[in-house]
């Protein structure tokens, strides 16, 4: 980050310019973890629902200007903890 200002001299002839550099890496950083833990998983790294909020308002709005449509397709796997305590993460299940 820069901030500087131009110093005139008595006549009033621009004569330099002072000023000071601040590295904000780490603020940067920061923010982009703090964006990032807002919305997405800490464990998972998957997207949370503020994200799909998020993701779901804007669609919305793109087809409300375009006159278009949005499906939104929304599975709930009652027990699924269950299934994968019991029997593991990597069993597949037949319907």
């Amino acid at each position: 980050m820069l901030n500087a200002t131009v110093v005139a001299d008595d006549s009033g002839k621009n004569s330099f310019i002072e000023g000071t550099f601040v590295d904000i890496t780490e603020r940067k950083v920061a923010e982009q973890q703090i964006q990032s833990l807002a919305y997405f998983d800490a464990l998972t790294g998957l997207p949370n629902r503020t994200l799909l909020r998020d993701r779901l308002s804007q669609a919305l709005a793109h087809a409300r200007r375009n006159n278009c449509k949005v499906a939104l397709f929304f599975l709930d796997l009652d027990r699924f903890k269950n299934i994968n305590d019991s029997l593991g993460h990597s069993v597949v299940i037949s319907f």
